[in-house]
């Protein structure tokens, strides 16, 4: 008889645990990341769902009281540190005792870190935008208005000049009192000399807003 001889089968490949300390790394910078990359996506999105309701509420509360703004804050450092306790939790339970949990495909995994970055990066520009160009606006406007209020100033002290010497006449006032050029911002400006001991001035601003003198 001819005997066969077995041969032995290899043994299964065993999956590699992903690294534990990446994990708290990808939480820290990335909120909710690290839990996808051990295979949790539930949890990415939980977290995710979280500090973004905690975002918005801290906004509020700055807005309504910036003191308020600062317990906001502490409280998310609290969201912070809770998720990382959660994550040390998870990943124990996960791959507590030999186990590897269900994979999930590289492909996937990736993807949706790099989906969170670029939603961050997104959200991130939308507030700092949302926040600057209004104050930009306005600074602006401030700017422009102070300007105006100069020039008007400067003007009005030309009409009483003129007035006193007899020589102001009621009307248009943008050239003819002052060598400075009228402000990019001014649409019109009038004088009343009818009382030549009080004249009277009022500039019309571009955005509709009037400065009158005295």
């Amino acid at each position: 008889m001819t005997a066969f001889s077995q041969t032995p089968s290899a043994p299964p490949v065993v999956p590699l645990r992903p690294n534990y300390w990446l994990g708290f790394v990808l939480n820290f910078l990335l909120v909710g990341s690290g839990f996808t990359y051990i295979n949790r996506i539930g949890w990415h999105f939980g977290w995710l769902a979280v500090s973004a309701a905690l975002v918005v509420s801290v906004g509020l509360l700055a807005t309504v009281q910036p003191v308020l703004g600062f317990v906001g804050l502490a409280v998310m450092l609290a969201a912070t540190i809770a998720m990382q306790v959660h994550y040390r939790a998870t990943y124990a339970h996960q791959f507590s005792a030999g186990r590897t949990g269900q994979p999930i495909r590289n492909g996937l995994k990736w993807g949706l870190i790099i989906g969170h970055v670029l939603l961050g990066l997104i959200f991130q520009v939308g507030v700092i935008a949302a926040i600057l160009i209004p104050n930009l606006l306005a600074a602006r406007e401030r700017a422009q208005d102070t300007a105006a209020n100069s020039y008007a100033r400067v003007v009005y002290t030309g009409v009483v000049m003129a007035a006193l010497e007899g020589k102001a006449q009621s009307g248009d006032c943008l050239r003819g009192y002052t060598t400075m050029e009228p402000t990019s911002t001014a649409a019109a400006c009038v004088t009343d000399v009818s009382d030549p001991a009080n004249p009277t001035l009022t500039l019309t601003l571009t955005n509709g807003k009037t400065i009158d003198l005295p």
